[in-house]
């Protein structure tokens, strides 16, 4: 089991040094498991804040990805997933706030992460074409011969020279292990593209797909929009369980309230139904204000819901 990645044994195992009793460690991996799945969701509302400069966007973007059944169930479980997952989100985090704040050792922070993230999980290797993806899009190659990005690639480096090492000495190859690793996950049985997505959409439903769908469509050709398009793409591998299926829900959420508002706009509040206007908690206090107060003047009542988020 050489092949498998270090990370997460590593992880286990410094527990384990201190409880020995069988039942208690799979617990304990449970534990650690919930306890980066809420690192995750905190992280999730960072981003999303530093994306949007909102904070209840980055709220409804957490609870999206927290509430995602798939990542829920993989939380409370003692796999990989969840450490994996945190990692790679750390490393799109500092790699998006050292750009946006012109702050170079976020930026290796980032390429750090991103080793990690692939010492956690082999598939982590997708984050390297999602960072070269967006630095292509957003700089048109001028700031990837940077002195930054020459450090950061060397620290990536780094952190997997150690393990790199130690697939040569044990399978005869630096790069063996992911060899290995990859000859035996095609052993397992082939699933087809239709039946992956019937599984897939048992776990999640089909809400939050058509969401995030919704959301991709609304980005646009800038930095955060080049940002998620990259990491939906490139890192499909791992979407529906990747924090960016809850940023871009959220995203979805907000282009159907503007949608919702264009409309009220064009065909005019005479024309919507009533019970509409009353089914609302605003709409409801309106109506009650006018009812005790009809010679009262009532301004235009503009509230949260209609300003979107």
């Amino acid at each position: 089991m050489m092949y498998r990645p270090p990370l997460h044994p590593c992880t286990l195992s410094l527990l384990y040094h201190f409880i020995h009793d069988p039942l208690t460690q799979l617990k304990v991996a449970r534990i650690v498991s919930a306890f980066f799945f809420a690192l995750t969701a905190s992280l999730v509302y960072l981003l999303s804040l530093e994306l949007f400069g909102d904070f209840i966007k980055g709220i409804i973007a957490s609870l999206f990805f927290m509430f995602n059944g798939l990542a829920l169930t993989m939380g409370g479980r003692e796999l990989v997933h969840s450490e994996f997952t945190f990692f790679y989100t750390l490393a799109i985090y500092f790699l998006y706030t050292g750009r946006k704040r012109g702050e170079p050792r976020r930026i290796y922070l980032a390429f750090i992460s991103a080793g990690l993230a692939v010492l956690t999980r082999y598939t982590g290797l997708s984050i390297i074409p999602v960072f070269l993806a967006y630095l292509w899009l957003t700089d048109y190659r001028g700031r990837v011969k940077k002195k930054e990005y020459r450090i950061s690639f060397m620290l990536f480096f780094l952190v997997l020279l150690p393990w790199l090492y130690l697939g040569h000495l044990h399978y005869g190859g630096y790069f063996r292990p992911f060899k290995i690793a990859n000859r035996v996950v095609t052993l397992d049985k082939p699933v087809s593209v239709s039946d992956f997505l019937k599984l897939l959409l048992n776990d999640i439903g089909i809400v939050l797909p058509v969401l995030a769908v919704l959301g991709f469509l609304k980005q646009r050709q800038d930095e955060k929009g080049y940002l998620l398009i990259g990491w939906s793409f490139i890192g499909f591998i791992m979407i529906m369980i990747s924090p960016v299926i809850g940023i871009l829900a959220a995203e979805g959420i907000e282009l159907i309230g503007k949608t919702i508002e264009i409309v009220i706009a064009r065909v005019g509040m005479r024309n919507v139904k009533p019970w509409l206007l009353t089914s609302s908690p605003p709409g409801r206090a309106r109506l009650s204000k006018e009812k005790w107060n009809p010679n009262s003047s009532n301004p235009p009542h503009n509230s949260r819901c209609s300003e979107g988020f």
